[in-house]
């Protein structure tokens, strides 16, 4: 057995951080499209900007009003954060949601 450093002991480490420090994780396919918890439109998993959590922190870290944030267009809120270019999501990827 080989002792290698891979992408999941990564993942692990910061799942299990972010866990302990009280997000409630939640695998990939529990907000796959089509489940009833689902977050995300795109079936294969190239949309890794999750619109309703995205507009939800948006309210609580400024105080603007649901309807005003909604007129946002989601392409802009991305720019701003520096994402030009996602990149693709895997199906098994994590998601850390502050409890």
């Amino acid at each position: 057995m080989t002792d290698r450093f891979t992408e999941s002991i990564v993942e692990d480490a910061a799942l299990a951080w972010l866990g302990g420090l009280g997000y409630a994780i939640l695998h990939g396919p529990e907000i796959a499209v089509g489940m009833p918890g689902a977050e995300r439109a795109d079936p294969g998993y190239r949309d890794v900007v999750l619109e309703r959590r995205v507009r939800q922190a948006l309210g609580r870290l400024t105080g603007v009003p649901q309807l005003e944030r909604e007129r946002v267009p989601m392409t802009r809120v991305a720019r701003a954060g520096g994402i030009d270019q996602p990149a693709a999501a895997g199906a098994a990827c994590g998601v850390a949601t502050r409890t």
